[in-house]
C-alpha cells in the first residue's frame, strides 16, 4: 500500500513537472512565434472557412503573449455563406485566451472577447421563426456541415464577451427591413451561470430596447437549463415586431397577423420552466395603435394598453392573457376588458376567451368603426341590433380552416331584433352554441322574456319565465335556412302557455317563400291577453272590433285558449295563410259595439277563424239586467268592404236599463242627448235585434238595422232635463231604425193628474223628432215651480192646457257649452230662432186661461171670469234654456237661462205691446209701450217679482246668496241686478204728469246704478239725463240737453192779454211778467235736486243755459247756486266768490214770498235789449247789477210794483240813445231815466252830447224797491268824459210818477254855457257871471246846476233849483229828506186787494 502510494506520488510529481515544462515550452514558443501570426491570416481564414462551410475573411491579425493569457487582435473579420450571403462581420475583435481553461476543456476558452462594429442580419421565416441568412443548416447530426457546438462552447466557456456598436438588420416576410443599433451586448459566464445584457437605441431615443437575461446550465440541454430575464421597450417602433410576434405565436404570417403602428412601451418578465417545458411571462404592454384582423377589414384600437400573463411551450402550445385592456375605438372607449388567447400547439385552432362581452356596445363600436364595411354583414348587424351580455365566451378559430369557427357562451338578458321571419327576442338567458352550419339556444329565462314574430304579430309576447330549445340549420347549398323548436314553455303569473314553431326561409333573400308554422296552447289566460295570440294579419276591421270588444282591461279569464297559424309570411295573398283562435271565457266583458251596452260577467266561447267571429253567450249582464241567451257574430259583408256585426238577445231587469239602451250609444246619433237625464224606477223586458256594419269606411253603410222593444211597468219616470216626472207609467216603447221611436198605450199621472201620452217620431231631412203629446189641467203654481219662472206666479187657478214635447235628435254638438263661462256665453249669443233651431227639446203649453186669474195692474190683469190666450214655450239646449211667454198680445216675455248654474238668467226681455228680442249684452230688459205709469204700482209689482224669484230659487242658492254680503270679494259686484242680470228699461210712456206739464210719448231709458237710477229722457219737450238717488237725502241729478216749454203747457196766460208791464230782461228767469199760473205748486214738495239745462226754450225762444240746486224744506224751497246765461245776460251770485245766485221761495208769517239774491252781468246792453226785441236805448261795454229783491207769492208771481229790496247799478263806457221808443214796464222806467233825454231838455252845451245820444264813462247807483216805490238809496251818477249828472229821489211805480232832483256838472269856460244859462233865466245868468268873476279859477273848471224833476212819466216837469250843488250835498239832502219825510210806501196787497 505504501509502495503503491509512493509510486503514485512519484508519478504525480513527474507529470506535474512535465506539464510545467511543456507549459513553459508552450509559453516561450508562443512568445517567440506569436508575431508570426500576422502573416498567416489567409491560412487561418481558409481553415475557418473549411470548418464552418462558409466564406471567412480576415483583414489583419495581431498577437502578443503575456504570461499564460495571450492577446489577439483581429481586424475586418466577416463570415459569408457559400452563396455569398453575409452572416456576421465586425470591424475589430480583441481576444484574450485563457490557456489553462483551454487546456482543461481541450478547446479555446477566452477570458475576454470584445467585438466592435458588429454587423449581423436576421430573416423571418414563413412559420414566424428567425434565422441568420446564409448560415448552413445541419443536414446530418453525425456529420454536421456546420460545427456550431464548438462556437457555442466557446461562447459559454468564455468569461466575458462584449459586442460594441453593433448593427443588426431584420428582414421581415412583408419585405420591410429594420436596422437597430446596439451600443453594447455583453455576455458573461461563470462556470454554468450565464448573463446576457443588451441595449438597443433607435434614432435619438436611447435605451429603446433593454434586455437582461440570466441562465443556469447549458442551453443545449433544455432539461437542465433554467433561465429568466427582463425586457423593456421604450417608445420602440412596433409595426413589424408586433407582426413578427403574432406570426410566431400563430405559426405563420399573413392577413391574420397583428399589426401595430406608432410606438410600443413594454415591461416583460419571463422565466423558463423546469426541464425545458417552456416559458412563463408577465408584464405590461402599451401600444399607440393596434390593428386587428376582422374578416377582410381591420379594426384599429388607439391607446391600447394591457397587463400580460402567459406561457409558451416547445410543442407550440401557448396562452396569452390580456387583463384590464384599455383602448379607444374612435368615439368609444374600452375599459378593463379581460381577454385570453391560446393555442394547443402548432397549427392548432386559436382559442379566444372572454369573461363578459356587452353586445350592444360591441355592435355600436363595430358599426361606428366601419370595420364591418357596407356589405351584408353590416346590414345583418344593424338589423339584429343585439344587446345584452355574453358570459364565459369561448371561440375556437382553426387557422387553417377559419370557416369552421365555433362560439360557445352563456346568455345574460340577450335581445335581438327580428330577421326574415326569425322572431325578435328579449330577456334571453341560457346557453348558446353557434357555428358556420348552424347552432342552438337552450333558453332558461327567469327574468322577463319576450318574443316577437314579425310580421305575424304586431306586439311581442311577454312572459315572466321561458324554457326550451330553438335550433337553426344553415344550408346555403340548398338555399334554405330552417328554424325549429322543441316544446317551449312560457309562464306569466297564472298564465301557462306551450308552443311549437317551425320556420323555413331561403338563404338568399327574396328567392323563396318564408313559411311559418306556429302552435300555441294556453291556460288561465286573462281575457285581455287575447291580443297576444291574435296575429297581425287579421283584417283591420276585425282586429279593431276585437280590441274594442275585449279591450285591454278585461276582468275575464280564458280557462282554455288555443291558437294555430299556418302560412307564408312574405306574400300579401290572404289565401296563403290560415289561423284559428278560440277562448273559453268566464266572467268577461264583451263590448261588441260602442253604440250598444257591453256584456258584463259573460260566460261563453269566443271563436276567431280567419275573418269570422262567433261569440256564444251562455249568461251575461247588461247594466244591472241579465242576458240569458245571446249570439254575437261578425262575418264579412256580402257586398263591400268591412264586416257585419249581428246581435240577437233578450234582457230582463230594471226599467232604467231600458232607457239606457234607448239613449246610449248607437241610438244617440238619432235621439241625441235629450234622454241623458231620464230616469225610471221599475221593471222592463227588452229585446235587441241588431245588424251593424263595421270597418266599412262609410258614414251610412247599407245593411244596418236596429229593433229595440221595451215593455215598461214603472212607478216613476223622471225627465230630469225637462224637470218633469210621470208616475205609474205603463205601456211599451219601441225603437225601429226605419220608423223611429213609438209607444203603445202609455198611461201615467202628470202633475198628480191622470194623462195619456203618445210617443211618435217625425222624420225630417237631417234628423228626426220624438213627439210627446199630453193634455189636461194643472195648477198654475206647479207650472211656476216646474219652470222656475216667477212670472207664472202672477197666475192663479187650475190651468187647462195642451202640451207638446218635441225632442230633436240631432247629431251631438262638438262644442260642450257646459264649459263656457258667462262671458263666453255672452259672446256666443244666438238669436231666438237660432236657439230654437239648435235646441234638443221644445215644450209648448197653450191655454185659454179659463178660470185663471192674472194678478197684474190694468190693462194686464185678468179676473177669473173670461178667457185670454196664453202660450208658454220652452226650448232646451245642453247648457241653456229659452222661454217665450205670450199673454193676450199685451206682454211677451223672452228669457234665456243657464241650466248649469241653477237656471240663472242669461238674458231677458219683457216686451209690452211689442215683439220681444234679446239684446247683444246679457241684461234684464223691459221694453215697449206704456199708456201711463204709476210708480207706486210699478214698485209693488217689482217687489212681488223679487219675492217670487226668491221663492223659486233653490234653497242652497238662497243660502249661498245670504252669505254674499260677508264676502269682501263680492262688494264690487254689479248693482241693480234683477234675477242676477243688469236691469234696463226702454219704454215709451204715452202720458206722464210732471207738475203742471203733461209729457206725451216720453222715451225713457232707465238703468239702476250703485247710487240709484240713471234715466235718459227724450221727447218733444225734454231731452237729457236724470240720476234718481236711492237715498232721500241725496239730490236728484238732472242734466238736460234741452227743455222746451210753452206758456200754454205751463198754464201761463199769454203776455199779450196781461197788463202792459214787463220785467227786467236781465233778471228774468223762466216766466213772463204778470203771468198768472193756473195751478199752484207747493215748493215744499219740489225734489231735492241739482239741475243743469244746456238749452232752455220757451215757445221756441232760447233762454240760455242754466244750472241750479233745489233744496226744499218744511217752509218751502231754496233754489241755490243759480248760474245761467240768457240772451247775453249772465246770472251769478251776489258775490262771485260765493257761487251762483239764490232764489228763496218760502212760506213766511206774511204769506208765500220769493226772494232773489244775485247779480246780473252783461256786455253791451244794446245787444241784450235787441235780443229781447226791445229798443236799444242804452249802449255799454259792461253792465253789472247786484240785486237782493223779494216779492210776494211764487217766482212766477213776479211784478215790478210788488218788489222789495235793493239793487246796485254799475255800467261802464256807453251812451244813452235818443229817440228810443219807451216800450212798456221796466223799459218805460228806463226811458224816464234816459240821461240823453234829460240832457237835451236842459239844453246845456254838453260836449258829450251827440246827435245819436249821450256818451258816458260810468253809470253807478243804488236803488231800493219798496212795494211800488223806487228810491235812489245812493244818487244815480252818470260820468261823461267832460261832465257828469246825478239823480236822487224816488219814483212811484204804481202811479207812474217821478219826484227826483238832477244835478248836472259841466264846464263854464265857453260862452255857450253862459248863454244857455241866460236862456233859462236872467237871475241865473247874473249869478253865473258874478261867481265866475269872484272864483274865476275854480269856476272855470266845473259848474253844478241842480234841477227838480216831478210829474208823470209821460210829462215830467223840470225846474231849475240852484247852482253849485255837490254830489255830497245832494246825497245828504236826499238822506235828510228821506229821514224827515220818507216817501210814501204802498202797502203789500194780495191779488184780491186785501192788505197783508
Amino acid at each position: 500500500m505504501t509502495r503503491a502510494l509512493r509510486k503514485l506520488v512519484k508519478w504525480s510529481y513527474f507529470l506535474i513537472a512535465l506539464a510545467l515544462i511543456l507549459l513553459a515550452v508552450l509559453v516561450q514558443s508562443g512568445r517567440s512565434f506569436s508575431h508570426l501570426l500576422s502573416g498567416y491570416n489567409q491560412h487561418i481564414a481558409s481553415y475557418f472557412s473549411s470548418q464552418l462551410n462558409a466564406q471567412v475573411t480576415i483583414g489583419q491579425i495581431e498577437a502578443d503573449w503575456n504570461g499564460l493569457k495571450p492577446n489577439l487582435v483581429i481586424q475586418d473579420f466577416s463570415i459569408k455563406s457559400q452563396a455569398n450571403q453575409p452572416i456576421v462581420a465586425f470591424k475589430q475583435a480583441r481576444l484574450r485566451l485563457d490557456m489553462l481553461e483551454s487546456l482543461l476543456n481541450l478547446r479555446l476558452v477566452w477570458s475576454n472577447l470584445s467585438l466592435s462594429q458588429v454587423e449581423m442580419t436576421f430573416a423571418q421565416t414563413a412559420d414566424g421563426f428567425w434565422q441568420i441568412p446564409g448560415l448552413p443548416k445541419r443536414a446530418d447530426a453525425t456529420k454536421p456541415e456546420v460545427q456550431m457546438d464548438a462556437l457555442l462552447d466557446m461562447l459559454l466557456l468564455s468569461t466575458r464577451i462584449e459586442f460594441q456598436s453593433s448593427h443588426l438588420r431584420f428582414h421581415f416576410t412583408s419585405g420591410k427591413q429594420v436596422q437597430l443599433d446596439s451600443p453594447y451586448l455583453l455576455l458573461e459566464n461563470a462556470d454554468d451561470f450565464h448573463r446576457l445584457a443588451l441595449q438597443i437605441d433607435v434614432d435619438a431615443q436611447p435605451r429603446s430596447v433593454y434586455l437582461i437575461m440570466e441562465g443556469q446550465g447549458d442551453p443545449r440541454d433544455q432539461s437542465r437549463f433554467r433561465s429568466r430575464g427582463y425586457l423593456q421597450l421604450n417608445r420602440f417602433p412596433t409595426s413589424e415586431p408586433i407582426a413578427a410576434a403574432s406570426a410566431f405565436l400563430l405559426s405563420g404570417t399573413g392577413n391574420s397577423s397583428l399589426l401595430s403602428e406608432g410606438m410600443v412601451d413594454a415591461n416583460i418578465w419571463f422565466e423558463s420552466r423546469s426541464k425545458g417545458k417552456g416559458y412563463d411571462l408577465v408584464g405590461r404592454l402599451g401600444l399607440q395603435r393596434l390593428s386587428l384582423p376582422v374578416g377582410a377589414n381591420r379594426l384599429s384600437l388607439d391607446g391600447f394598453s394591457t397587463e400580460l400573463a402567459g406561457f409558451w411551450l416547445p410543442n407550440g402550445e401557448w396562452r396569452l392573457g390580456l387583463q384590464q385592456v384599455n383602448a379607444a375605438m374612435k368615439a368609444h372607449n374600452i375599459n378593463d376588458v379581460n381577454l385570453a388567447i391560446a393555442s394547443s400547439g402548432f397549427k392548432r385552432p386559436l382559442q379566444v376567451s372572454m369573461d363578459t362581452l356587452d353586445l350592444a356596445r360591441l355592435t355600436n363600436m363595430l358599426g361606428d368603426s366601419g370595420v364591418m364595411g357596407e356589405g351584408k354583414l353590416q346590414g345583418l348587424l344593424k338589423t339584429l341590433a343585439p344587446s345584452g351580455q355574453l358570459r364565459n365566451l369561448q371561440m375556437s378559430l382553426p387557422l387553417d380552416q377559419p370557416k369552421d369557427w365555433q362560439l360557445r357562451a352563456n346568455l345574460d338578458q340577450v335581445a335581438t331584433s327580428a330577421w326574415q321571419g326569425v322572431p325578435a327576442l328579449a330577456g334571453v338567458d341560457g346557453y348558446l352554441q353557434v357555428g358556420q352550419k348552424g347552432g342552438f339556444v337552450d333558453i332558461d329565462a327567469q327574468r322577463h322574456f319576450s318574443m316577437h314574430y314579425l310580421p305575424t304579430y304586431a306586439e311581442p309576447m311577454e312572459y315572466d319565465r321561458a324554457k326550451g330549445q330553438v335550433a337553426w340549420h344553415l344550408q346555403p347549398e340548398n338555399n334554405q335556412i330552417y328554424v325549429n323548436s322543441g316544446q317551449l314553455e312560457f309562464r306569466k303569473g297564472d298564465e301557462l302557455a306551450r308552443a311549437y314553431m317551425w320556420l323555413g326561409l331561403p338563404w338568399k333573400r327574396n328567392t323563396g317563400d318564408i313559411d311559418l308554422y306556429l302552435q300555441i296552447g294556453a291556460q288561465q289566460l286573462n281575457a285581455s291577453l287575447y291580443q297576444k295570440y291574435t296575429p297581425a294579419v287579421v283584417p283591420q276591421s276585425l282586429h279593431k272590433w276585437l280590441a274594442q270588444s275585449i279591450g285591454e282591461q278585461n276582468p275575464g279569464v280564458a280557462t282554455e285558449a288555443g291558437f294555430v297559424y299556418r302560412g307564408t309570411l312574405n306574400t300579401k295573398n290572404s289565401m296563403a295563410r290560415t289561423y284559428q283562435l278560440y277562448l273559453d271565457i268566464e266572467d268577461a266583458e264583451l263590448n261588441y259595439h260602442p253604440g250598444w251596452p257591453a256584456l258584463t260577467h259573460m260566460n261563453g266561447r269566443l271563436l276567431v277563424s280567419d275573418a269570422r267571429v262567433s261569440a256564444s253567450v251562455i249568461d251575461a249582464g247588461i247594466y244591472t239586467s241579465r242576458v240569458t241567451h245571446a249570439e254575437v257574430r261578425v262575418n264579412p259583408r256580402a257586398q263591400g268592404k268591412g264586416s257585419l256585426l249581428q246581435v240577437d238577445g233578450e234582457i230582463f231587469g230594471a226599467a232604467s236599463d231600458g232607457i239606457r239602451v234607448l239613449r246610449e250609444g248607437m241610438l244617440r246619433q238619432y235621439l241625441g242627448s235629450s234622454m241623458d237625464s231620464w230616469f225610471m224606477q221599475g221593471e222592463m223586458q227588452a229585446r235587441l235585434d241588431l245588424a251593424i256594419p263595421i270597418g266599412t269606411g262609410e258614414e251610412k253603410a247599407a245593411g244596418a238595422r236596429q229593433q229595440v222593444d221595451v215593455a215598461l211597468k214603472v212607478p216613476r219616470f223622471e225627465l230630469q232635463n225637462l224637470n218633469l216626472a210621470l208616475d205609474d207609467l205603463t205601456g211599451q216603447i219601441s225603437y225601429n231604425s226605419d220608423k223611429g221611436i213609438s209607444s203603445n198605450t202609455l198611461k201615467a199621472h202628470f202633475f198628480d193628474e191622470p194623462v195619456e201620452a203618445r210617443l211618435s217620431t217625425r222624420k225630417l231631412d237631417h234628423y228626426s223628432k220624438t213627439l210627446i203629446e199630453l193634455g189636461g189641467v194643472v195648477d198654475a203654481q206647479k207650472i211656476a215651480y216646474w219652470s222656475k219662472r216667477p212670472e207664472v206666479l202672477f197666475l192663479s187657478g187650475n190651468l187647462p192646457y195642451t202640451a207638446l214635447v218635441e225632442l230633436n235628435h240631432r247629431p251631438q254638438r262638438i262644442r260642450n257649452l257646459v264649459e263656457l263661462s258667462p262671458e263666453e256665453m255672452a259672446e256666443a249669443v244666438q238669436s231666438p230662432t237660432e236657439f230654437a233651431d239648435s235646441a234638443f227639446a221644445q215644450v209648448t203649453i197653450t191655454s185659454n186661461l179659463a178660470n185663471v186669474s192674472v194678478d197684474l195692474p190694468a190693462p194686464y190683469g185678468k179676473p177669473v171670469e173670461g178667457e185670454r190666450p196664453f202660450e208658454f214655450k220652452l226650448w232646451l239646449q245642453e247648457s241653456q234654456a229659452q222661454i217665450d211667454v205670450r199673454y193676450n198680445n199685451d206682454i211677451q216675455a223672452l228669457l234665456r237661462t243657464d241650466r248649469v248654474r241653477n237656471n240663472s238668467l242669461v238674458n231677458a226681455n219683457i216686451a209690452l205691446a211689442s215683439a220681444a228680442k234679446f239684446s247683444d249684452q246679457p241684461q234684464f230688459l223691459v221694453s215697449g209701450f206704456l199708456p201711463g205709469i204709476d210708480l207706486d204700482t210699478l214698485k209693488a209689482v217689482q217687489s212681488r217679482y223679487k219675492t217670487y224669484s226668491e221663492r223659486l230659487a233653490p234653497a242652497v242658492a238662497r243660502a249661498l246668496s245670504s252669505l254674499q254680503p260677508d264676502a269682501p270679494e263680492l262688494l264690487e259686484q254689479p248693482v241693480g241686478l234683477v234675477a242676477g242680470l243688469p236691469f234696463r228699461a226702454e219704454v215709451m210712456l204715452g202720458q206722464y204728469e210732471l207738475g203742471s206739464t203733461t209729457l206725451e210719448n216720453l222715451n225713457v231709458i232707465a238703468i239702476p246704478v250703485r247710487s240709484g237710477w240713471q234715466l235718459q229722457l227724450d221727447n218733444a219737450v225734454v231731452a237729457g239725463r236724470l240720476l234718481v238717488p236711492n237715498s232721500q237725502f241725496t239730490p236728484l241729478q238732472v242734466d238736460l240737453d234741452r227743455l222746451s216749454l210753452s206758456r200754454a203747457a205751463l198754464g201761463l196766460a199769454d203776455p199779450q192779454t196781461t197788463e202792459s208791464q214787463s220785467i227786467d230782461p236781465a233778471a228774468a228767469e223762466l216766466v213772463i211778467t204778470d203771468a198768472v199760473p193756473e195751478k199752484v205748486i207747493d215748493p215744499r214738495k219740489l225734489p231735492l235736486a241739482n239741475i243743469t239745462v244746456k238749452a232752455l226754450l220757451m215757445d221756441g225762444n232760447n233762454y240760455g243755459n242754466w244750472s241750479l240746486q233745489l233744496r226744499p224744506d218744511d217752509k218751502g224751497v231754496v233754489i241755490d247756486n243759480i248760474r245761467g246765461s240768457i240772451r247775453g245776460v249772465t246770472v251769478s251770485g251776489a258775490d262771485k266768490a260765493t257761487g251762483g245766485a239764490k232764489l228763496i221761495w218760502q212760506n213766511t208769517p206774511v204769506g208765500v214770498q220769493t226772494r232773489f239774491i244775485g247779480s246780473l252781468e252783461t256786455g253791451d246792453m244794446a245787444e241784450v235789449l235787441r235780443a229781447w226785441n226791445k229798443p236799444d236805448t242804452l249802449e255799454s261795454r259792461r253792465a253789472y247789477y247786484r240785486a237782493d229783491l223779494f216779492w210776494p207769492g211764487s217766482p212766477q208771481d213776479f211784478k215790478l210794483v210788488n218788489l222789495g229790496g235793493e239793487m246796485s247799478i254799475d255800467i261802464e263806457q256807453g251812451s244813452f240813445k235818443r229817440d228810443a221808443s219807451a216800450g212798456d214796464g221796466l223799459l218805460r222806467l228806463m226811458s224816464i231815466l234816459n240821461f240823453d233825454t234829460l240832457a237835451r231838455r236842459l239844453r246845456f252845451d254838453f260836449s258829450d252830447l251827440y246827435k245819436s245820444g249821450l256818451a258816458y264813462d260810468t253809470v253807478k247807483g243804488k236803488v231800493r224797491f219798496n212795494q211800488g216805490v223806487l228810491v235812489f238809496e245812493e244818487p244815480l251818477v252818470v260820468r261823461t268824459p267832460s261832465s257828469g249828472m246825478q239823480m236822487a229821489g224816488s219814483i212811484d211805480l204804481r202811479n207812474e210818477t217821478i219826484n227826483t232832483r238832477l244835478v248836472a256838472t259841466l264846464p263854464v269856460a265857453g260862452n255857450m254855457t253862459f248863454y244857455a244859462a241866460l236862456a233859462t233865466g236872467l237871475p241865473a245868468a247874473a249869478g253865473i257871471y258874478i261867481v265866475s268873476k269872484l272864483f274865476k279859477k275854480q269856476v272855470d273848471q266845473a259848474t253844478s246846476v241842480s234841477y227838480t224833476i216831478k210829474g208823470s212819466w209821460d210829462e215830467p216837469k223840470m225846474k231849475f233849483n240852484r247852482l253849485f250843488e255837490s254830489e255830497k250835498s245832494l246825497r245828504d239832502s236826499v238822506n235828510k229828506k228821506e229821514v224827515e219825510k220818507p216817501p210814501p210806501i204802498n202797502e203789500m196787497q194780495d191779488e184780491s186787494g186785501k192788505k197783508q
